[in-house]
């Protein structure tokens, strides 16, 4: 009886100890340990120029590589309602991230032009984006060989207060001229275009991205060519304002049809602005994830290929964020 006893406690004590081992050297059926939640990403409204504008199409090019491989940062791309509104949606924490022309971001900074007697001091530049050329277009037939044989000519302009109307009145102050020397017509870069193939006008100026399918368009249907900003010219320019506001730039032959030779001339580089309290490390991310996947942006958006080290070190009208002036430092892009 005594041993019948001893046997049912040690079967009794094995299982014991056998539930015991099983217990502290496996999970058996108990759920496997959740892993912590990934950090939320930092979400940044991306403003830009309207729906289908070269600006436009910039910014989700941007956005489409920053949001598949960035971990810390997600873009949304919405359309502005123009420069000065996308300054006060960026000042106002209505978007963090938006574009704007040279002469925006200048006027903005200095509390002059649209933004006459109010600074917004804390915007800065992210990076520039592309060249806006000035575009002297003339028949090829015509005897206007420099712009100082615009003087009586019928020569077509933007809208007053554009950056592009900006780029045409400088050309004629390079040269010795106001409007009141030509026999000036305002019309958008379309009716620009359709009208001197129509014999409507002698010249147009305007500015606008390399390779912009209106002019390609032209020039395929009739016969054109451009007219260059020579050097002298352009050192008067550059005297009459502010540094940065507008850029020495060349149109390589060859971008347009029929265009054989290098064009000498000057443009707009509009940039992505920021304020300073956008954080170091978001900025940071933006911008090597963007720059690290360039080639794949390139892709979504040829003219991203201008973003490079020679358009970084032009200069600009307002100052960069210090944390992207430190990235392009660092890779060797800036000087």
């Amino acid at each position: 009886m005594f041993k019948r006893k001893m046997g049912i406690k040690l079967l009794v004590l094995l299982l014991v100890l056998s539930f015991t081992v099983v217990g502290c050297g496996s999970t058996g059926t108990d759920k496997p340990a959740t892993p912590p939640p990934a950090a939320e990403k930092v979400k940044l409204r991306w403003g830009t120029t309207g729906v289908g504008t070269a600006l436009n199409t910039y910014g989700a090019a941007i956005a489409s590589v920053v949001n598949k491989y960035s971990t810390k940062v997600q873009i949304e791309v919405y359309p502005g309602a123009g420069n000065n509104i996308l300054v006060q949606d960026l000042v106002g924490a209505k978007s963090q991230v938006i574009s704007g022309s040279s002469q925006t971001s200048y006027d903005a900074y200095n509390g002059t032009g649209l933004f006459q007697g109010t600074k917004f001091e804390q915007l800065r530049v992210l990076f520039p984006l592309m060249y806006g050329y000035t575009h002297l277009i003339v028949p090829e037939n015509s005897k206007i060989k420099t712009p100082a044989d615009l003087k009586g000519k019928k020569v077509a302009l933007t809208t007053k207060g554009s950056s592009s109307y900006e780029q045409g009145v400088l050309v004629l102050k390079g040269y010795g001229m106001t409007e009141s020397d030509i026999k000036p017509v305002y019309l958008s870069w379309t009716e620009q275009v359709e009208a001197l193939k129509d014999g409507d006008v002698d010249a147009v100026i305007f500015g606008t991205a390399m390779g912009s399918p209106v002019i390609v368009d032209a020039m395929t249907s009739k016969a054109m060519r451009f007219v260059p900003v020579s050097d002298e010219a352009w050192a008067k320019m550059e005297a009459l304002i502010p540094k940065g506001y507008f850029v020495r730039a060349t149109i390589p032959g060859g971008v347009y049809p029929g265009q054989k030779d290098d064009v000498l001339s000057f443009a707009v580089v509009p940039n992505w602005m920021v304020t300073k309290d956008l954080p170091d490390d978001v900025v940071t991310d933006i911008i090597k994830t963007f720059w690290e996947h360039k080639a794949e942006a390139e892709q979504i958006y040829a003219t991203i290929k201008q973003t490079d080290a020679e358009l970084i070190n032009k200069p600009t009208p307002i100052p960069y964020h210090p944390a992207a002036e430190k990235f392009f430092k660092g890779i060797g892009v800036m000087k």
